[in-house]
């Protein structure tokens, strides 16, 4: 007959509480950290994306400010400089200066439209974006309370 060997195994160590304890106490330090790391993440996301819609936005309303003082700055010129003419016919003068302010004030006004809509933009990227963020946050945090609750309800 053959001999069979057998690998013996040694005798488990006994479980020390405290060091079961400290293990323990670091899975969950550990955990935390992970999900504040995580979420620390999401919000730097969202201050960097927050800080690109701005300066999106702050370019494309001071770009509307030049075009729009230009815009002034035309209208008054032209009017100085027919002054001397429009004193010769003032009825004239004075009909075409209210259709000319009518076509600036359409402008103006277009311009305004224009700001107001990229306002509008702009607020609902940041509430897309904050709800985003908002979302995986609350998702990390869920992630480590389903983690935590594992590590408490093995013991």
């Amino acid at each position: 007959m053959a001999e069979q060997t057998q690998a013996k195994t040694p005798p488990a160590e006994p479980v020390n509480p405290a060091t079961q304890w400290a293990n323990k106490a670091f899975e969950v330090w550990s955990a935390y950290a992970d999900a504040n790391l995580k979420a620390t993440r999401q919000w730097t996301d969202f201050a960097a994306n927050a800080t690109k819609e701005s300066v999106s936005l702050y370019a494309e309303l001071q770009a509307a400010n030049v075009e729009a003082l230009q815009e002034g700055q035309a209208y008054i010129a032209k009017r100085i400089s027919d002054m001397p003419a429009e004193m010769m016919n003032p009825k004239d003068a004075c009909q075409k200066a209210m259709s000319e302010f009518g076509t600036s004030a359409e402008k103006f006004s277009k311009l305004v439209q224009s700001n107001t809509h990229a306002v509008i933009r702009s607020t609902e990227q940041y509430w897309l974006t904050a709800q985003k963020t908002g979302n995986s946050i609350r998702d990390t945090y869920s992630q480590a309370y389903e983690k935590l609750t594992t590590l408490y309800t093995s013991s």
